[in-house]
């Protein structure tokens, strides 16, 4: 235990005797957590001594401030010496402001008055309804778990209200650790007053931090992805009903696994997709007639995509003049560059976007539809297998035991590694 004894040849238990449990002929000892004794030392850790002997320090009856304030035990009327000078500490429960009889500084020149003020911030809580800005201390971010604030400014912006996302929110109000309510206030600390003038209390958010936010659920270490970032989900599924393959697309977001080992597409089903996506079109022309079909959205054959993407109403500056530009989420800022003249709900701009196409080519099956008692027939065995280039040519073959499988249940996938050079056309 450090004490100084520079200003103040008195032990801490003679200043401040209340404060320890007992300090008579039979005092009760301090102890570490392992059951032994505790000895007072200085500056330094070097052990004081009375004498030879080091001093052994009575228990206190607060091992930290909040278990004193707790006790609502408030130091007032007590004395310190600094120098020669006595002080008189004066100290408010309410405001947690700690004021002294009288300057800590001298005066020079024409100078008549100074005040000193020491504020403490304590890890208790204080029930007050101040809000001179004066008694208010915005609180670090590396704080939070050490200080209980009594107030809070939610920026909806940042993290949604409860209305909008109620699943972000517990089902009690927000209070601080210590059990305390916390209210809402601006930015700058103040109040906000319901239409009765009452503080509001909000509902008690499942994440602190953006960051507690961003990291449960957008987040997997190595996997990094920018929340904003929206993708386009091509592919093919399997109809029930003609037992064909149909092309779905649609706008995902990345998001965390239900186990939180990976970053997952997961389909956006709310109003929060910038785009909307439907299959493009072909066109066919002859002398005779003009004629507009919708194609898939991948040409397997031809190597092509083929989509019409319309923007989000929502999004749109030319319907939505009101939108704002400036975006948050989990505390990360986003500015948004949504063009009429590339991004409309109504209008169509051609676009050819280039890139890779990796293909997986399949047999439906072989089912015989006509006869359902026929169980035979979706039964495929493979055991050879071909490989052709644009020009027909076989660049690779291979044979290999039959593979044998249900082709109305299940389909064949194959991954061939060819080295290069190791085929030729002739």
């Amino acid at each position: 235990m450090n004490f100084s004894s520079v200003t103040d040849t008195r032990l801490p238990w003679q200043t401040d005797p209340a404060a320890f449990l007992d300090i008579d002929a039979s005092p009760t000892y301090l102890q570490n957590v392992n059951g032994q004794a505790v000895y007072l030392c200085d500056e330094t850790g070097a052990f004081k001594l009375n004498g030879s002997s080091r001093i052994r320090i009575p228990a206190p009856k607060y091992l930290s401030f909040q278990e004193l304030t707790t006790e609502s035990r408030i130091v007032e009327g007590s004395e310190i010496t600094i120098a020669s000078d006595t002080y008189v500490v004066g100290a408010n429960s309410t405001t947690n402001m700690i004021a002294f009889s009288k300057p800590l500084v001298t005066f020079s020149g024409a100078e008549t008055e100074k005040h000193v003020q020491i504020r403490l911030l304590t890890v208790a809580s204080f029930s007050t309804t101040e809000n001179d800005i004066r008694d208010i201390v915005e609180l670090a971010q590396k704080d939070l778990t050490k200080y209980a604030p009594d107030r809070v400014y939610q920026d909806t912006s940042a993290y949604p209200s409860y209305s909008e996302s109620p699943e972000l929110y517990e089902s009690g109000l927000f209070v601080n650790a210590n059990g305390y309510a916390v209210y809402l206030c601006d930015a700058n600390g103040t109040y906000k007053l319901d239409t009765s003038d009452n503080r509001i209390q909000p509902q008690m958010p499942i994440y602190k931090l953006c960051q507690d936010w961003y990291k449960a659920s957008a987040y997997v270490k190595g996997q990094e992805d920018n929340p904003y970032w929206q993708y386009i989900i091509l592919q093919d599924k399997l109809n029930e009903k003609s037992k064909l393959w149909d092309q779905e697309a649609y706008l995902a977001k990345m998001v965390r696994s239900e186990f939180g080992g990976e970053m997952v597409p997961s389909k956006i089903v709310d109003n929060s997709n910038f785009l909307s996506i439907q299959p493009g079109l072909e066109y066919r022309t002859d002398l005779n007639y003009f004629q507009v079909t919708t194609s898939s959205y991948i040409k397997y054959e031809d190597g092509q995509l083929s989509m019409i993407l319309l923007s989000n109403p929502a999004y749109d500056k030319t319907v939505n003049p009101e939108l704002e530009t400036d975006f948050e989420k989990y505390g990360i800022s986003f500015t948004s560059n949504f063009e009429p003249d590339l991004f409309s709900h109504t209008d169509i701009n051609h676009s050819t976007v280039a890139g890779t196409l990796i293909s997986s080519y399949y047999v439906n099956t072989t089912q015989n539809f006509a006869d359902r008692q026929d169980h035979k027939s979706p039964i495929v065995a493979i055991t050879e297998l071909g490989v052709f280039n644009t020009q027909d040519q076989m660049i690779a073959y291979g044979v290999f035991p039959p593979i044998i499988y249900d082709s109305s249940k299940h389909h064949l996938s194959l991954n061939l590694f060819i080295k290069q050079g190791e085929f030729t056309t002739t």
